[in-house]
């Protein structure tokens, strides 16, 4: 079985796993839990992908994206994926 990755995605006000597109702490290696309190009805699944690179959400006004997790490297934000 082959290790899902993701990119962790850091926006202004959150993070989120670009597997998944849910919410994640930026502290995590792997996304195994999903923040509370959360924005969703009912909190989902974190989708357990190991987190590869760190891109800033086009979005957002982060600036210091790398000092958030300084051990992985710099990306372009991954496309969503429509549902």
């Amino acid at each position: 079985m082959t290790e899902q990755t993701a990119t962790l995605v850091v926006g202004e006000w959150d993070t989120e796993c670009s597997n998944c597109w849910t919410s994640t702490n930026p502290q995590d290696t792997h996304h195994t839990r999903v923040p509370m309190p959360s924005r969703y009805p009912r909190p989902p699944r974190p989708c357990r992908a190991r987190f590869t690179a760190i891109a800033k959400n086009p979005t957002a006004n982060a600036i210091r994206t790398q000092e958030i997790r300084p051990d992985l490297p710099m990306v372009e934000p991954p496309q969503r994926r429509r549902r």
